[in-house]
């Protein structure tokens, strides 16, 4: 249990139960009060976008620290928080969950995509397939370095739909995210998506920048 729920709280160090499932009582409560006031908007392409928390204080600095420290194990505490947001909301379950993928050496130099590792705790969670259908096929530009227009114009040349992806017709997908800015990603991410005409496809993320 203590790979799945660290003893230490993820954002402000507190040495907590495991019982307490990897937050304090102060930072689960101030998450789930700032969860239920953000509005995201959706962008192109996407149903509904619903995010766990603002990316700012204790919050951005623990994904920070996961993502660069290489501590995967400290993002299912998160992607708890990502599933009770969208409960919070009340979005149905999809019928399928993917995520916003990673090229090739950024992972292998990581040892992990942050996304993808949300979309498959949130799999087992919820009982819900996760299917990769999406690749990065260039090893390109930070988005966080870049202009909204510049955003855009990578998102667009960076991502290609995989071709082994099957019958979309009529689904409800999810795509996953870890932080959602402009929301250039996963707009273009859900064009592609959307070419295998799914009923629907949302977007969940940990984080709205």
């Amino acid at each position: 249990m203590s790979l799945l729920f660290p003893t230490h709280c993820i954002l402000c160090g507190q040495t907590i139960s495991e019982q307490a499932r990897g937050l304090c009582k102060a930072c689960r409560a101030q998450i789930e009060t700032e969860m239920q006031t953000l509005t995201c908007y959706p962008p192109e392409y996407v149903s509904d976008l619903v995010c766990a928390a603002q990316y700012r204080g204790s919050y951005r600095a623990a994904l920070l620290h996961i993502k660069y420290a290489h501590e995967p194990y400290r993002l299912y505490p998160i992607a708890e928080l990502m599933a009770q947001a969208w409960d919070w909301h009340q979005m149905p379950l999809p019928d399928v969950i993917t995520c916003v993928p990673m090229h090739g050496w950024h992972k292998f130099r990581r040892g992990f995509n942050q996304s993808e590792e949300f979309a498959k705790h949130l799999s087992e969670m919820w009982g819900v397939p996760y299917v990769p259908m999406l690749q990065r096929k260039l090893c390109s530009h930070k988005q966080a370095r870049l202009s909204a227009a510049q955003r855009q114009e990578n998102a667009a040349r960076s991502f290609v739909r995989r071709k082994d992806v099957g019958e979309l017709a009529g689904q409800r997908i999810l795509l996953v995210d870890d932080i959602v800015t402009t929301g250039a990603t996963v707009s273009h991410c859900a064009q592609l998506l959307c070419e295998k005409k799914p009923e629907k496809i949302w977007v969940l993320a940990a984080a709205k920048a």
